[in-house]
């Protein structure tokens, strides 16, 4: 007989050849592709933009291409078959190119006006996104009133020489030296203030700190100082602060959910792969598009669950905490709680995630050039001072997604949504025992069901896709992305599922249950390793295959998707708690884990621009060469890490301490003693487990809670 795993592996080995076969053969020969018009052809932007003095100094134009239909050329007939493909292949009517422009007199006279007034094509109806909206590039509509002419002529020349083809033009942006720098204003001002002053903020605090030092040594700064007007003088103590980021605690919760630090790490590292992916800009079409047909790619674009990780684990820990906190003070939540829980939350996220924020809209633009530079940065200047106070009122997941201001913070706006829900309905369910099972069924059961409807009524994929085409435009304009991908509603069911692994986990607990002696759960928890990946493994049908939609079975198939890796982070998380491999606890229990987890959501925050540094300040475009995408993933890592950890000692712990000292004793613990660490006796080691990216579970609103 066949022991399970090896069948399991068996036909997870099957299935992937075969997807992999069907993924390697080709719907056209080289030769044949390479008729069509080139998709991305730039011109040098250094030689353009730093001629010599005496030259004519020359204006370099980022243009999008649309080529107009012709059902007479054969080959306009094989661009519109094969980009008809959109899952797998780019546009090919729908062309970048980079060209500089000299002295245009000069140019309109080498062409004549007879002979180049073909070559201009007005704007015809064009079904696709183009060009980015909303105008976000400073003088571009100077740059298309001086120059569209010119790019038209000099565009239409090269395709109707080479292809017989012709194509509208669109001026998106231009640079010129000396004319596109940006100013500074009072918004750049103000952020060299604000940065000045946490500074000096610290070093003050710093050296207070140290003058209330009594004897030598650094346990000093382990210790709460006498009383809390000297404890705020030190709240931007960097030293106090830095012992408080790698203390450790002693407590049994607290040491059982050391493992999740390790779990959050990793699974940053892999949404960082994920983000590459999107962002790397690939030298050709074909390269992009033959990365589509392989099997690691088709793993990482269906691997979109990754961020639903921290959905999961922050329902876990938040009901595992405040249930936690609720029976030691013997008392039942209500709105109170609620609403002090909410506003701490919000006072203790914001800060850093403004900072950055403000930062993006003001000095980021001005740290490289290049071609593609200011599709990345002024895109973001823009929408940041347009949009900031969606994001910091946490609802830009539903409102302005196609002018998105740091595009990432979505899943920031997702958690902090998420979380009044989970702290609504725990407190339901603990102030309403009784009606739990039918509370947490019902909710649920709901969070399913609502996936699938979104996916029928628009009639999706099984799977959202993430094409290249799509990629261009980093997932703005893709209604699939919009509706499936970022709102709150369609990770309920993740979060749900954390908070009902919270209450199974006090239910193991209580009754002394250990996990890891089930032959058949240890079975379970390794088959996890593989099944996790088959998943995402398994959308690559919906990317080979064109299903007719709305479909009742692709709805179900998306929903229960989605089911089943909550389950399996349910079910991995549970066997990192419960010890099943000593030697995997062992390795998630190494200290740098714990202050690494820490630190991933300063890290999270400001790893989005850290990328777009990488891949859009470039000259020459990627052959995807994987050496070189790893070297840029380690730096925006290493890059993003060592940012977090400034805005943790400059920001973040810091407010945690003021907070701390200002609100402790609004809630009067019945048992206000409780914590203990292994270097820190005020117990700030406890404000590291948290939901998703944030570094605390539901901060402090009860003394002796969470610090």
């Amino acid at each position: 007989m066949i022991r399970w795993k090896w069948l399991l592996v068996l036909v997870v080995w099957v299935s992937g050849c075969l997807g992999a076969a069907q993924g390697m053969s080709e719907p056209i020969k080289r030769s044949e592709y390479n008729r069509m018009p080139k998709m991305f052809e730039y011109d040098y932007y250094d030689d353009c933009l730093y001629s010599d003095p005496e030259e004519v100094q020359a204006t370099y134009c980022m243009v999008r291409v649309v080529i107009k239909p012709d059902n007479r050329s054969e080959l306009w007939r094989l661009i519109e078959s094969f980009s008809s493909n959109w899952k797998l292949h780019f546009n090919h009517a729908h062309l970048d190119r980079g060209i500089c422009i000299g002295n245009v007199n000069k140019l309109m006279e080498q062409f004549g006006e007879g002979n180049s007034s073909g070559l201009i094509v007005p704007k015809f109806e064009i079904p696709f996104p183009y060009k980015i909206k909303h105008d976000p590039f400073k003088n571009a509509e100077a740059y298309r009133r001086n120059y569209s002419e010119i790019v038209s002529i000099l565009v239409n020349k090269d395709l109707t020489e080479k292809h017989g083809l012709k194509a509208y033009t669109e001026i998106e942006y231009c640079d010129r030296t000396g004319v596109d720098e940006f100013p500074i204003d009072h918004m750049d001002i103000a952020f060299i203030v604000i940065l000045l002053v946490l500074l000096l903020l610290m070093l003050l605090s710093s050296c207070y700190d140290f003058r209330c030092k009594v004897g030598f040594g650094l346990n000093h700064y382990r210790e709460d100082l006498p009383t809390r007007k000297s404890m705020l003088l030190a709240s931007f103590s960097v030293m106090r602060n830095w012992y408080r980021l790698i203390s450790r605690s002693k407590e049994p919760l607290y040491r059982d959910l050391r493992p999740i630090q390790a779990v959050r790490y990793f699974s940053f590292i892999l949404m960082l792969i994920g983000h590459a992916s999107i962002l790397v800009q690939p030298r050709t079409g074909w390269i992009m598009e033959q990365k589509y047909r392989e099997l690691e790619t088709m793993i990482i674009v269906n691997g979109f669950q990754i961020i639903s990780t921290f959905i999961v684990l922050g329902g876990f820990v938040f009901t595992v905490m405040f249930v936690e906190k609720m029976n030691e003070t013997d008392r039942k939540p209500g709105w109170l709680e609620i609403v002090l829980i909410t506003v701490n939350r919000y006072i203790r996220l914001t800060p850093v995630y403004a900072l950055i924020l403000l930062f993006e809209a003001t000095w980021y633009v001005r740290l490289h050039d290049g071609p593609f530079w200011r599709r990345a940065a002024e895109t973001e200047l823009t929408f940041c001072r347009r949009n900031w106070w969606i994001n910091l009122l946490y609802f830009n997941n539903y409102y302005k997604q196609d002018e998105p201001c740091m595009q990432h913070s979505w899943y920031l706006a997702c958690d902090f949504q998420l979380s009044i829900i989970g702290l609504i309905l725990v407190t339901a369910v603990l102030r309403f025992p009784k009606i739990k099972v039918f509370l947490l069924a019902v909710v649920t059961s709901i969070s399913v069901v609502i996936p699938a409807v979104v996916v029928y009524k628009n009639a999706f994929e099984g799977v959202p896709i993430f094409s290249p085409e799509a990629r261009r435009f980093i997932f703005w304009y893709d209604e699939g992305y919009q509706k499936t991908y970022l709102p709150t509603h369609m990770y309920l069911v993740h979060y749900l599922f954390g908070i009902i692994s919270g209450f199974i986990y006090f239910q193991l607990k209580k009754s002394n249950y250990n996990l890891a002696t089930l032959r058949i759960y240890r079975i379970i928890w390794y088959s996890l390793y593989i099944l996790g990946p088959a998943q995402f493994f398994l959308g690559q049908i919906f990317y080979m295959n064109n299903f007719a939609k709305p479909s009742i079975w692709m709805s179900i198939y998306f929903a229960a998707a989605r089911v089943v890796w909550a389950f399996i982070i349910v079910l991995g998380l549970l066997g990192f708690l419960y010890r099943v491999s000593k030697s995997i606890t062992r390795f998630t229990n190494i200290r740098i884990f714990e202050v690494l987890g820490r630190l991933t959501y300063g890290a999270y925050v400001g790893h989005f621009f850290i990328i777009k540094i990488m891949f859009y300040n470039v000259r020459e475009l990627s052959n995807l060469n994987v050496f070189n995408i790893a070297t840029k993933i380690h730096g925006t890592m290493y890059l993003a890490y060592f940012l977090s950890l400034a805005m943790a000692l400059l920001v973040e712990l810091p407010i945690s301490a003021i907070q701390k000292q200002l609100l402790e004793g609004v809630l009067k613990s019945k048992r206000p003693d409780q914590n203990k660490t292994e270097e820190v006796p005020n117990g700030i080691a406890k404000d590291i487990f948290n939901g998703g990216f944030t570094n605390d579970a539901f901060k402090r609103t009860f003394r002796g809670s969470v610090e």
